[in-house]
């Protein structure tokens, strides 16, 4: 069930009024109830800070959105965890500045801290575990490892914020602090297309090297930390460049699949022909809006991912309560219910998409909350990570 009133972080008037419309319209119990608890969700507990400015000054909002039960805010995920909400808030002023708020905040911290993924409360202190290079603040950074895919959730929050509240967000766009941190953004993203060798193939000084000092060498790549994987995510950014590279150098022909998109490649001709169930994936090229669904290199390596040869796609064939891709993160035969949402996202298949639904509901162990992962051995049990993971 839902926190009472008093004790949610945030409420919106437009988005109850919808919660209450479309509930009415679900039949199933279990959905209905999950689509009660999930759809407000963040505002009911991820809210841990909103500053909505001043009325008749030249001040700014804030808002700090966690992540699931992570005292922290990342840009992807804070993006993700407002953005369905975005269109209701043409009718409510209040959601609408809860919303220019993480804008702003975003752009803050990224103009502090580009290469961070994740950021504290302002003025929040935390322990020093890793030595980073570029050195941060740790009063605002609260996890230093770089994602391009950061910097486009910035940028996809602010794009989405833009198009539909012009009025209201051409004030919050012009100001310093947003401009400051779309230059830093835009030029990282530049100076990261600098190679790892130059013309004559000796080592280049690069400004960054995907490599840290840590305590347990989890998540240190070998070879020095040179090379750069591609991934598939900030192709919203110097679009033909990145556009270009994928099709050249993140394709490879399967023996048994034809041409697919490959989740990593090292520079040196090698590749990964696997998915990770968090967003963005491979699976969820679609949804993020890099090519059609029905695109056949996409369908091709959509074959591929839901099949046993992903390396992380995991199906009890013996209950069949659940089945979809799971991530090193979390260790083998542990299924990601986001993966069987973007699965059901990214099908016209009917048939596939209430299977979807009816896993998603039968893998909850009855809290009414996605979950992290769910081991497909006790689905209908409680063997989960992060029991109150936010939807995506």
């Amino acid at each position: 069930m839902r926190p009472p009133p008093e004790c949610r972080s945030f409420t919106s008037a437009a988005v109850e009024k919808v919660l209450s419309r479309i509930s009415a319209q679900i039949t199933d119990p279990d959905i209905r109830q999950l689509f009660i608890n999930i759809m407000p969700n963040t505002f009911d507990t991820a809210i841990t800070w909103h500053y909505p400015g001043k009325k008749g000054k030249p001040d700014y909002p804030y808002t700090f959105v966690i992540t699931g039960d992570i005292n922290a805010q990342w840009t992807r995920d804070s993006t993700n965890q407002l953005l369905p909400l975005l269109p209701y808030a043409e009718t409510d002023a209040s959601l609408n500045t809860l919303i220019a708020g993480l804008v702003n905040m975003q752009a803050e911290q990224i103009a502090a801290y580009p290469f961070a993924n994740a950021y504290k409360l302002p003025a929040r202190r935390g322990a020093r575990g890793d030595s980073v290079h570029p050195p941060f603040d740790l009063r605002t950074v609260f996890e230093a490892k770089f994602e391009i895919d950061s910097l486009a959730a910035f940028f996809k929050l602010s794009t989405a914020f833009w198009r539909q509240q012009q009025q209201a967000a051409g004030s919050l766009l012009d100001m310093g602090v947003w401009r400051r941190a779309v230059t830093i953004a835009v030029e990282l993203l530049v100076q990261l297309q600098a190679p790892t060798f130059d013309s004559e193939q000796r080592l280049t000084d690069a400004m960054v090297r995907f490599v840290r000092t840590a305590n347990i060498p989890t998540e240190s790549s070998f070879g020095g930390g040179h090379g750069n994987p591609i991934r598939r995510t900030a192709n919203a950014m110097l679009a033909e460049d990145i556009t270009r590279g994928i099709y050249e150098f993140g394709t490879a022909e399967h023996p048994k699949y034809g041409q697919v998109f490959a989740y990593e490649v090292d520079g040196y001709g090698s590749r990964l022909l696997m998915d990770d169930a968090n967003v963005p994936s491979l699976l969820a090229l679609p949804y993020l809006g890099f090519v059609n669904a029905t695109d056949p290199i996409y369908q091709n390596t959509r074959r591929m991912l839901l099949s046993p040869d992903n390396p992380w796609y995991f199906s009890n064939g013996t209950s069949g309560l659940l089945s979809g891709i799971g991530s090193p993160h979390t260790g083998f035969r542990k299924v990601w219910p986001m993966s069987v949402a973007i699965q059901a996202l990214t099908s016209d298949d009917q048939q596939e998409i209430v299977d979807a639904v009816r896993m998603l509901t039968a893998a909850t162990a009855g809290l009414g909350l996605m979950h992290e992962s769910v081991d497909i051995d006790y689905a209908n049990g409680n063997s989960f990570t992060h029991p109150c993971h936010k939807p995506i």
